[in-house]
């Protein structure tokens, strides 16, 4: 092992007071299941048409209007599928009355030679009892044992009777799940039967239509009688293949007519060269009700497409019996590595320290220098740039090797926003049992033995992990895996074995479960240390599988026999970066908890501080405590109406309730998050902030986050924002002072007991 650095530096308390604003991701939409066919096998259709008498006048061409809609009819009949269900249904029955109308024929298959001559029949006369008709032709309906339905009500003017709109909402209230299309016949805008009309389309989901003549009718009877579908798209508009491991394209498949769809697919497919492969193009929805529309999402992984250009997209949709309906999209490719698309766990860190072995520290991408085989090819400097990353990883260390070595090198650090590391291997001898299964040197099946060292393991990083979170102040620590070199598919073992001279399947089954066993103890001790602060990237992982393992054509990893063996190559760095990238987009960054004004506010120190440094940090700790306490407190459950004085600089205690109980609140000012804690399990929230100096003098306190009853809360009290307080400035000074003078001298007494501890050795 080449030897660390050795500097001398101890661990020191820290002050955190932080504010973060997390979004929730998104989900991915789920598939709804194929909806079934209602009674009859189809969506019945009725359909229930004014004879009044002003039917027997002439449209706007000429025609008598019931032979207009006759004629409409009689088309959307023959459109009609075979297995369509359809009812006739005219009014009035009387000439004159308030009548319930008569029933041509009952909702039944469709038979074009019966129910056509039945059609010819019609004549007009009488009045208009729109609602007496309406409600007898939802009553028919249930009934018949109907459960949904659609009405096409086909009217010239306003009800003569009851108001028709009222009627449509107390079918529904029976249980009848209606849609009422409904057709205009030459009604001018004005007329108070639009109204009426439209009221009911409104009501029940449908569509009005207006027909100035028998053509128009026809072709408005027409959009009604075949099942048809329409897609919307609603897909990412760009995509960085580097760094998202597969694109997402969601499309809404609605049926906007007023039969049911059946037999519905929708498939998605990449046009040109370098384009991805669907593994699942196919989707099969079942059968879409009028009206109804379902969302379907394809997940695309996109290994060894084009990276930059366009990909262009098509998603086409089917039903039985009709033409096929088609919608394009398209994807700008982004090149390169942003850190903005780590979300905000990573497009804040502006200072990186990396920590660790060889993975971290680029051995084997390239243009490594010095003992440690440090390379710029990392994939913390492709990710946030060399200005931003300082690295203190070194080839081959050991977690005994930390406190003396890059422990001391990050205390002695200024602030620091992010910690990235991968450590545990180099004890285990990771590197060098890999080289061995994987290469001509091979190893024997010593699972028994691997098992003991890994559990010895894993209380070893856990005590690491404490203290890398101790010399870090506020920064998120952020623990990657180690990458695998080999898949973990068990149906690939003998073809990827056939690949590598020398290694047998069993043997490529010791390197896999090692590695896997591994990774396993680095996650378990993770979460055993658990805290806001701690992450485990698991995505890195699988950053070079399945196309650029050690058995692939193109292996972005150095052979087991090579200098680096079983270490990425810089092509596999980049994938690295890329995979922590795509880790980091779900990951809410850090908050602060919801602060309690009266209890402590510097974090405690650790054993090595000793008693002496605790009384000096235990008195700064009152002194602020004693300040904070004074502090205005903004109740918004009892806002008032005149604006509340505050002063800029000042601490404000700001709370509220009726939260959901443990959820996250943010305290907002002027549309800028100062800060976001987490409601207690009553739902009741408290949080301690800054006014920010910059905030305008007439300002908004508000908190916002998810109420108990699951809907979006916004508390909020008016604020005028005076001048910063003298004394709150000197008060601020002097116990930045003394927190100061409690951290040298933390520090002064913890580096005298290490030097008191190792004096015997040295002598």
């Amino acid at each position: 092992m080449r030897p660390l650095r050795r500097t001398v530096a101890a661990l020191g308390a820290t002050v955190v007071l932080t504010g973060l604003t997390a979004l929730p991701a998104a989900a991915a939409p789920a598939e709804t299941a194929a909806e079934p066919l209602p009674v009859g096998g189809t969506h019945p259709v009725l359909l229930l048409v004014d004879t009044s008498g002003s039917m027997g006048d002439p449209d706007a061409n000429g025609t008598p209007k019931i032979e207009g809609a006759k004629a409409g009819l009689l088309a959307m009949l023959d459109q009609l599928p075979a297995a369509a269900e359809i009812g006739l249904r005219t009014y009035p029955d009387v000439a004159g009355a308030c009548d319930d109308g008569r029933e041509v024929f009952p909702v039944a298959r469709r038979s074009p030679a019966s129910m056509s001559a039945q059609i010819r029949t019609l004549t007009a006369d009488g009045d208009t009892p729109t609602a007496e008709a309406l409600d007898a032709a939802g009553q028919s309906l249930l009934a018949a044992g109907y459960e949904e339905a659609t009405i096409v009500v086909v009217s010239d003017g306003e009800s003569t009777c009851a108001d028709p709109c009222p009627v449509a909402a107390r079918l529904r209230s029976q249980g009848l799940d209606i849609t009422i299309d409904t057709v205009g016949f030459a009604l001018a805008a004005d007329d108070p039967a639009v109204d009426q009309l439209t009221c009911l389309s409104d009501t029940t989901g449908g569509t009005y239509r207006p027909a100035e003549d028998a053509e128009e009718l026809g072709d408005s009877l027409a959009e009604f009688s075949a099942p048809t579908v329409e897609v919307e798209l609603a897909a990412d508009t760009s995509f960085n293949p580097a760094a998202q491991s597969a694109l997402t394209v969601t499309a809404t498949v609605r049926n906007p007519s007023g039969q049911l769809a059946t037999d519905v697919r929708v498939d998605l497919r990449f046009d040109g060269s370098g384009a991805p492969a669907v593994s699942a193009p196919l989707k099969l929805l079942g059968n879409l009700a009028p009206g109804a529309e379902r969302e379907v999402s394809w997940v695309v992984h996109t290994v060894d497409t084009a990276t930059s250009g366009e990909l262009e997209y098509t998603v086409r949709a089917t039903t039985a019996g009709t033409q096929p309906v088609e919608a394009d999209g398209t994807v700008e490719l982004r090149e390169g590595l942003d850190r903005a698309d780590g979300g905000e766990l990573f497009a804040d860190a502006d200072t990186v320290v990396v920590l660790g072995d060889d993975l971290s520290a680029g051995t084997g991408a390239g243009d490594e220098s010095g003992d440690c085989r440090r390379s710029p090819a990392s994939y913390a400097v492709r990710l946030f740039g060399e200005d931003a990353v300082t690295t203190l990883a070194c080839s081959d260390a050991l977690l005994a090797d930390h406190a003396d070595g890059q422990g001391e090198e990050l205390a002695d650090l200024d602030a620091v926003d992010l910690v990235l590391l991968t450590m545990g291997g180099a004890d285990l001898g990771l590197p060098t049992l890999l080289a061995g299964c994987l290469g001509d040197l091979g190893c024997d099946d010593g699972t028994e033995a691997w098992t003991q060292e890994l559990g010895a393991l894993r209380p070893q990083l856990e005590a690491y992990y404490r203290s890398v979170l101790a010399g870090s102040g506020a920064a998120s620590v952020v623990v990657l895996p180690y990458v695998a070199v080999v898949p973990r598919d068990v149906s690939a073992a003998a073809t990827c074995a056939a690949a590598l001279p020398d290694v047998s399947v069993d043997e490529l089954a010791r390197a896999a479960w090692l590695q896997a066993e591994t990774n396993r103890q680095i996650a378990a001790a993770v979460e055993a240390v658990g805290g806001d602060r701690l992450f485990y990237a698991g995505e890195v992982e699988t950053a070079l599988l399945p196309d650029h393992s050690l058995c692939e054509e193109r292996p972005w990893v150095h052979a087991a026999s090579a200098e680096f063996g079983t270490l990425p190559t810089a092509e596999g760095q980049t994938a690295v970066a890329g995979a922590l990238l795509r880790w980091a987009a779900r990951v809410d960054p850090p908050l602060v908890e919801a602060v309690d004004p009266s209890g402590p506010v510097l974090v405690e120190v650790g054993e090595v501080v000793g008693d002496v440094a605790g009384d000096v940090v235990g008195g700064i700790r009152d002194t602020v405590d004693d300040v904070l306490t004074d502090a205005p407190v903004l109740d918004l459950d009892d806002p008032q109406d005149a604006p509340v004085e505050v002063s800029a600089g000042r601490p404000v205690t700001v709370e509220g309730s009726g939260y959901a109980p443990r959820s996250k609140v943010r305290v907002v000012i002027g549309g800028k998050t100062l800060a976001v804690g987490v409601a207690d399990e009553d739902g009741d929230v408290k949080i301690l902030v800054s006014i920010p100096a910059e905030a305008k003098a007439d300002s908004t306190i508000a908190l916002a986050g998810l109420g108990a009853d699951g809907v979006y809360r916004l508390l909020s009290q008016p604020v005028t924002i005076g001048d910063r307080p003298l004394w709150g400035g000197l008060t601020l000074a002097v116990i930045g002072a003394m927190v100061a003078l409690g951290g040298w001298y933390t520090l002064r007494v913890a580096g005298t007991r290490r030097r008191l501890t190792r004096a015997p050795a040295a002598a």
